[in-house]
């Protein structure tokens, strides 16, 4: 979160005032190793950002990429809301990390949530062995807080080549 208005003192020092802002966050992929090597886009988010709007906590992963994995790692517990979904913009919200898997029962410290939800599953798989193709258009992985959290941060991790 922000100061709605900071400025620098002569030592460069920011003092802010005014009420704290929540901005939307949003992951940058890092590429290891060579040409289609995969990359991985990784987010800190808290509480606050979770639940300020659908879409404020996202992994943007480029059109005609495999989406391998979806991680969440609980680094604070969370408490107060319901529950966090992972899944896509405008599509299933739950569909890499379930509601139960995101269950707030689940969601405490050092937790690590290996996304399983249908859109890495299909009707016959037992683990999370199957991957998503994005289509022709870019898509954004997103976070949906339900409920009102009081307290939690968390890692969004998304692997794909």
């Amino acid at each position: 979160m922000r100061k709605q208005t900071t400025w620098s003192n002569p030592d460069g020092l920011v003092i802010g005032f005014g009420p704290r802002t929540v901005e939307s966050v949003a992951a940058v992929a890092k590429t290891f190793g060579g040409q289609g090597a995969a990359k991985v886009a990784s987010v800190v988010f808290d509480y606050a950002a979770a639940q300020l709007a659908a879409a404020n906590v996202n992994v943007p992963v480029p059109a005609d990429s495999t989406i391998v994995s979806v991680v969440l790692d609980v680094l604070e517990a969370f408490a107060g809301g319901t529950k966090l979904e992972v899944g896509l913009t405008g599509g299933d919200v739950d569909g890499f990390l379930s509601a139960t898997q995101g269950a707030l029962a689940e969601l405490t410290l050092g937790r690590h949530l290996v996304g399983m939800g249908a859109l890495l599953l299909d009707a016959n798989a037992s683990d999370s062995t199957e991957t998503y193709a994005v289509g022709t258009s870019a898509e954004t992985v997103d976070v949906l807080a339900t409920g009102t959290f009081t307290a939690g941060k968390a890692r969004l991790t998304v692997t794909y080549f």
